[in-house]
């Protein structure tokens, strides 16, 4: 240290070049909104240390495995996606102009539904939730942002652990963010002891 004191204004000045092009290169980078301004806000406090967690940490390149992993379930499914000129918005220019722009975008047909139902509550929505769990006979795949110990989460898991015993795929993912003051460690391990198959999202991020 006290060799690199006289050397301390260009050090301190090529740190700030260098904090300054990484944190464009957040800014630019494709990720989520929050998960690039808890790292700015991590780098710009700590400017050397804030580099250093976000290059060991941040930096996970995971678009590119993602997109080989959506490809190959495409390939697999079979969609029957409804005839190009087909208007199913009675008249609604606008909605179908947006659907067709995510078919250009995910690469996947726009397809019938055959019923569906709307929730006003999640209250209203568990019972039916319930049955279709306990109706699954191939793969469970559930969701969550915000994830809390109660009476539906703690049901949901019992029959996830039912379904994986008689052979079902199951599989969690929540947001650790979201679920930053509800779901802590030691719910991550009651999961895992039962043999459920969890992924969190660190950092808000996909």
């Amino acid at each position: 240290m006290k060799w690199l004191t006289p050397y301390a204004p260009i050090i301190v000045s090529l740190l700030s070049v260098a904090a300054f092009f990484l944190v464009v290169f957040i800014i630019i980078k494709r990720d989520e909104t929050a998960y690039k301004l808890l790292w700015l806000l991590v780098i710009l406090s700590l400017p050397l240390v804030g580099a250093l967690l976000y290059l060991l940490f941040g930096n996970k390149r995971t678009a590119r495995p993602l997109k080989r992993r959506l490809q190959q379930v495409q390939k697999s499914c079979n969609p029957q996606p409804l005839p190009i000129k087909e208007a199913p918005f009675d008249g609604e220019k606008r909605m179908g102009q947006t659907v067709r722009w995510l078919e250009e975008k995910t690469q996947y047909p726009m397809c019938a539904v055959e019923q569906v139902r709307y929730y006003p509550l999640g209250d209203n929505m568990f019972p039916d939730m319930l049955a279709d769990l306990k109706n699954a006979r191939n793969s469970i795949y559930v969701e969550y942002f915000i994830i809390e110990p109660g009476h539906m989460w703690d049901a949901i898991v019992n029959e996830l652990e039912v379904k994986m015993e008689q052979g079902v795929d199951v599989r969690v993912i929540y947001d650790d963010l979201g679920s930053i003051s509800s779901f802590n460690f030691s719910n991550v391990r009651e999961l895992k002891k039962k043999g459920i198959p969890y992924l969190l999202r660190i950092l808000s991020k996909s």
